[in-house]
């Protein structure tokens, strides 16, 4: 009978791994104690069997003790709030006491409750249907199996080791799924990155704005003006020593995990199109200068979560909750810390997740996803370049400023008055909107409206020498050369050494 309730033991083991695909997270020396952990949501998370024949009951109470104690630790470790334990007995016969006692009700420490099920031969039945009530599974000729009168250790090792093959082949696997690649352009884009921040020292300093602007930082106004290679330069330079040293320390370590992962092909378009869409997105949202590979870097999180979707589990016993810790942390440091380019980040962490569902993790291709996340790709840069190029500049001051200080270089003074016109309506518009509105309404021969407008900029701001330049050239027009004197006169006062200015004010002296 012995042999029996062994049986009945590696039965159900048998079923809850191969069928329920419960993950076995612990085995005794003896193997005749198993810890199990339910593949789906439920009151219980941990399962513990133990086959052990039970003469008296107050060996079940101190064991029971022991258990809850020492789960109590294990949930401790684990950071868990809660744990639910459903503690499985299985023995030959009852103890020869009073032992339902210790039974009827969970036993509490701290966090951790431990609820036992004590399954002996006479009660097969009945605690096999508690079992499958609790757990909300169904245990399949688990009983018909256990209660056979004939059984044999060859048939018993037989099963034991299937299930060890099981678990072992699934561990195999998992290892795998985190060693597919090494990391080569993880170390390509560190010796970039670092190369660049040489050059950029070399040639004027890394936290200067001169050699920014001409190394390829992301500037907006020049991005208006048709330097679209400026989605991608901002990815390999850095503003500053700590800001290399912050971005290749997250780099060698995510980066390595993720091509690893990966492997090299499928991360290269993962870090570049996230690097990509953080700049897309710091475009769309910041009028700051910026550069840096933290969009990128945000990416390979965002890669990572992709394991989340296909593989809840796994991911969330393994890096998930450092993950999703990580990524708090920093997107909760970039809202409360100024100057740091929150808008990129969260690009890049988008554009990293969508990036991964295109390319999918190595042997788990789903098309569905895939075809998802080019969808997702498309709908996602094309709607924030209509908004950044098309509907911003009507939104944004600054914006407003960029696009049509380009549509003026370029003659085309009719969109320029449509973008400035919007703008000017705003209620933070700057003075210099107002300004180069007028400015395109003298180029459209709007005297009448312009002049006003330069007025207002002048009382708005009475060191606007520009406009008081352009307000004279105004009054010039109009034939009124005492106010167009007057104009020129106060804008050589503000800048005295501007060469335009005195030129001008010398065609005015000569009429």
């Amino acid at each position: 009978m012995i042999i029996q309730q062994d049986f009945l033991f590696w039965k159900l083991i048998e079923q809850f791994v191969m069928k329920h695909r419960y993950r076995l997270i612990h085995i005794s020396p003896d193997h005749r104690e198993v810890w199990l952990e339910p593949s789906g949501k439920g009151d219980v998370q941990l399962l513990r069997l133990k086959r052990i024949d039970v003469d008296w009951g107050n060996w079940l109470a101190r064991d029971m003790n022991d258990a809850v104690t020492m789960f109590e630790a294990v949930r401790k470790e684990s950071l868990k709030r809660n744990l639910n334990v459903l503690n499985v007995y299985i023995s030959t016969y009852e103890p020869v006491d009073d032992w339902h006692i210790h039974v009827e009700k969970p036993m509490q420490q701290g966090h951790t409750t431990l609820k036992t099920i004590f399954i002996d031969l006479a009660h097969v039945h009945n605690r096999i249907v508690q079992l499958e009530e609790i757990l909300g599974i169904s245990l399949v000729n688990v009983e018909k199996d256990g209660q056979r009168e004939k059984h044999d250790y060859e048939e018993l090792h037989h099963i034991k080791q299937g299930v060890l093959n099981f678990v072992n082949q699934n561990m195999k696997q998992e290892r795998e799924l985190f060693e597919h690649g090494k990391p080569f352009f993880t170390k390509v884009f560190l010796l970039i990155q670092i190369f660049m921040f040489v050059v950029l020292e070399l040639f004027g300093g890394s936290t200067n704005t001169d050699t920014l602007l001409k190394f390829g930082a992301k500037v907006n106004e020049l991005i208006y003006a048709g330097e679209w290679w400026r989605f991608v330069t901002p990815i390999f330079l850095h503003i500053g020593f700590l800001h290399l040293l912050m971005n290749s320390f997250a780099l060698y370590y995510i980066g390595v995990a993720v091509e690893k992962m990966y492997g090299s092909l499928r991360f290269l378009f993962i870090y570049l199109f996230a690097g990509i869409t953080g700049t897309i997105a710091s475009f769309v949202f910041s009028p700051a200068i910026s550069a840096g590979a933290s969009g990128a870097i945000f990416g390979l999180f965002g890669s990572l979560l992709l394991l989340g979707l296909l593989k809840p589990n796994l991911f969330f016993r393994t890096i998930g909750p450092n993950i999703l810790i990580v990524i708090a942390i920093n997107l909760s440091l970039g809202f409360a810390i100024p100057n740091i380019d929150n808008a990129g980040h969260i690009g890049g962490l988008i554009g990293g997740f969508v990036a991964a569902l295109i390319v999918q993790l190595p042997k788990m291709s789903r098309n569905t996803f895939r075809l998802v996340g080019i969808a997702l790709s498309v709908m996602m840069i094309t709607s924030l370049l209509y908004y950044g190029f098309k509907l911003m500049p009507e939104r944004d001051s600054y914006a407003a400023i960029a696009v049509s200080k380009q549509y003026l270089a370029e003659g085309e003074f009719k969109r320029a008055n449509d973008i400035l016109w919007q703008a000017n309506k705003l209620e933070d518009a700057p003075p210099e909107v107002t300004f180069l509105l007028a400015v395109s309404q003298l180029e459209l021969g709007e005297m009448e409206k312009a002049i006003p407008n330069l007025l207002h900029v002048i009382k708005t701001d009475p060191t606007y020498h520009q406009a008081y330049y352009v307000l004279s050239v105004a009054y010039h027009e109009r034939n009124e050369l005492h106010k167009a004197t007057e104009a020129i006169n106060e804008a050589i006062r503000l800048d005295p050494k501007n060469d335009v200015y005195r030129s001008f004010k010398s065609t005015l002296q000569l009429q």
